[in-house]
C-alpha cells in the first residue's frame, strides 16, 4: 500500500495527462506580432568619444574629491599641531 503523499503526487503529475493545447486565433496571433514588432526600437550605439569622456570625467571626480579630503585632514591636522601650542602656555605670571 502507497502512502497517501504519493498517491497524492501521482494524481497530480496523471491529472496534466488530460490538459488539451489551447491555440490562439490567427487574427489574435497576427496582432500581437503587429505589437511586438512595432515596439522593436534600433538599439543606438553611444559613440566611444562619449564613452571615454564620461570615464575621464568620473576620474577626474574621484581625484577631486580625494585630494579635498586629503586636504581637509591636513588643515584639520596643522590646525590641531596649532591649537597644541597655544595651549601650552606657560602662565609665569600666576601666583601658584
Amino acid at each position: 500500500m502507497k502512502p497517501v503523499k504519493e498517491i497524492w503526487i501521482e494524481e497530480i503529475l496523471n491529472s496534466a495527462e488530460n490538459i488539451q493545447r489551447v491555440d490562439a486565433s490567427e487574427r489574435l496571433f497576427a496582432g500581437i506580432q503587429s505589437r511586438l514588432h512595432s515596439k522593436v526600437r534600433q538599439i543606438e550605439m553611444v559613440p566611444a568619444r562619449t564613452v571615454w569622456l564620461a570615464a575621464a570625467s568620473i576620474a577626474l571626480l574621484f581625484a577631486l574629491n580625494f585630494a579635498a579630503l586629503t586636504y581637509s585632514a591636513q588643515q584639520k591636522q596643522t590646525a590641531s599641531h596649532s591649537t597644541a601650542l597655544t595651549e601650552n602656555s606657560f602662565d609665569i605670571y600666576s601666583n601658584s
